[in-house]
C-alpha cells in the first residue's frame, strides 16, 4: 500500500463544515464547491473505469455504484471520523480504507 497522508483532510475538517455552511447562503461558493466534487468524481470515475477495464471489478457491484463507494471511502469527512472521532492512526485508515476498496475491486496483482 502506498504511503499517504491523511493528517491533512482530518486537519482541515472544520474549515470545510463551516464552507459547507456558508455556502448555504451563498451561490458562489455553493458552485465552487460542487465543482470541486464534480471535479473528484471525474478522477474517480477513470480510476474505476481502468479497474474495469482490466477486469477488477468485484461480482454485484455496478460502475455507478463502485464509484459512489470510491467517493465516500475517499472523502475527507470519512478520513476525518476515522482520524478524529474513531482515534485511528493514519495508517490503521489507510488500512481500513484498502480493504473497503479491496471489497469493490480486486486488486491482487494476480489478475
Amino acid at each position: 500500500m502506498p504511503p499517504a497522508n491523511l493528517s491533512i483532510w482530518s486537519a482541515s475538517l472544520k474549515l470545510q463544515v463551516q464552507l459547507a455552511y456558508v455556502a448555504l447562503s451563498d451561490e458562489e461558493l455553493a458552485e465552487a464547491l460542487s465543482a470541486k466534487e464534480s471535479q473528484r468524481r471525474q478522477i474517480l470515475s477513470a480510476v474505476a473505469d481502468q479497474l474495469i477495464g482490466a477486469g477488477r471489478l468485484r461480482p454485484g457491484w455496478s460502475r455507478e455504484h463502485a464509484i459512489d463507494a470510491l467517493q465516500l471511502i475517499s472523502s475527507s469527512a470519512s478520513t476525518a471520523h476515522l482520524l478524529k472521532l474513531r482515534g485511528q492512526s493514519e495508517k490503521e485508515a489507510l488500512e481500513l480504507m484498502h480493504a473497503m476498496v479491496g471489497g469493490i475491486f480486486d486488486l491482487s496483482s494476480s489478475s
